[in-house]
């Protein structure tokens, strides 16, 4: 579970916070009765968790959405008993008495706790169940069987058309329109298994797998956003990059190239003879990293199985000529 230092930092400045408040108002009760412990108030108070967290992970499993259920309730119950302990110690109140009051029957503080709970543990939560769902998935592509790839194409001549050849004919050209998440399948090329595991991710817009050509292999898009508007910043952005690297002398190829604007972000990562274009929304999210780092992989695999000996012939040839 990755959590950011900012998430910690809020957690424990709102929890202290929720500390202070109810103790500038004891014992003043605005009105409100003294509670008392009570198995229908509990319910209530589970009932409300279970809203909230619903609407903060749609679809999320029925244990994770326990699990912050549970979460949030500790956390009510460990507020209480430390507000219960302070009210001890500055108004002088019984330790048991005063724990009484802060679990189960100064209302006024136990309402904020209820009302705050799920909102001061959202981060942890969210990251939680993050981790749980990659964990899954991770585990069910282990546990299924790959299957050997096999080439249904006839043979091509080499040479420094042969590696698009397949894209100028339609025949590894993907395109997958969604909403939300894809599930990634073991009946598609490694471009689109590369775009449609990236398109998992809720913030990503667009992926796509560019050739040194400038030739769309594979694209994931969410929305309305238009492949064909972006795709061609991939080669712009590098080469454009690469033309002010090359003052100094030398021959730069860039590996990685990272822009952030306004609410966007683009990530260009180049593999071998092909580049993955990334747009996604601009928000601080590791899994997005990692996903990035392993649909690379991905495409590395796939390249230097699917073109590994075209890949070399050409870059042999491109060296002869230049030389």
């Amino acid at each position: 579970m990755s959590i950011s230092g900012r998430d910690s930092l809020h957690f424990v400045l709102l929890s202290v916070i929720l500390l202070i408040v109810p103790m500038f108002i004891f014992p003043v009760r605005f009105g409100l009765e003294l509670g008392f412990g009570s198995v229908t108030y509990a319910l209530v108070e589970i009932v409300f968790y279970t809203i909230v967290f619903f609407f903060f992970r749609p679809s999320g499993t029925t244990l994770q959405l326990f699990q912050g259920v549970g979460l949030a309730f500790l956390y009510r119950i460990v507020m209480s008993s430390v507000f219960g302990l302070l009210i001890a110690i500055m108004y002088g109140v019984d330790f048991g008495v005063a724990i009484t009051l802060g679990v189960s029957r100064y209302l006024p503080a136990i309402l904020i706790y209820v009302l705050a709970a799920p909102f001061i543990i959202k981060p942890f939560y969210m990251a939680f169940t993050a981790d749980s769902a990659e964990r899954e998935r991770s585990h069910t592509r282990e546990s299924r069987p790959t299957r050997p790839m096999v080439n249904r194409q006839t043979k091509s001549p080499i040479g420094p058309s042969a590696i698009t050849r397949p894209a100028r004919a339609g025949a590894e050209i993907s395109s997958v329109d969604s909403g939300n998440a894809t599930a990634v399948g073991f009946d598609t090329n490694g471009f689109e298994r590369a775009v449609k595991y990236l398109g998992e991710h809720h913030a990503v817009k667009l992926a796509t797998v560019v050739d040194r050509e400038g030739l769309t292999l594979a694209t994931f898009k969410r929305g309305e956003i238009d492949p064909e508007q972006w795709a061609p910043f991939s080669l712009l952005f590098q080469e454009s990059n690469e033309r002010v690297l090359n003052r100094k002398g030398e021959n730069t190829r860039l590996d990685q190239l990272r822009l952030s604007f306004n609410d966007l972000r683009i990530e260009i990562t180049n593999i071998k003879d092909f580049s993955l274009f990334v747009l996604s929304d601009r928000e601080d999210d590791d899994l997005l990293k990692i996903r990035i780092v392993q649909a690379t992989d991905m495409i590395r695999k796939y390249s230097s199985e699917r073109y590994g000996n075209l890949l070399s012939a050409v870059t042999e040839e491109q060296h002869v000529s230049n030389t």
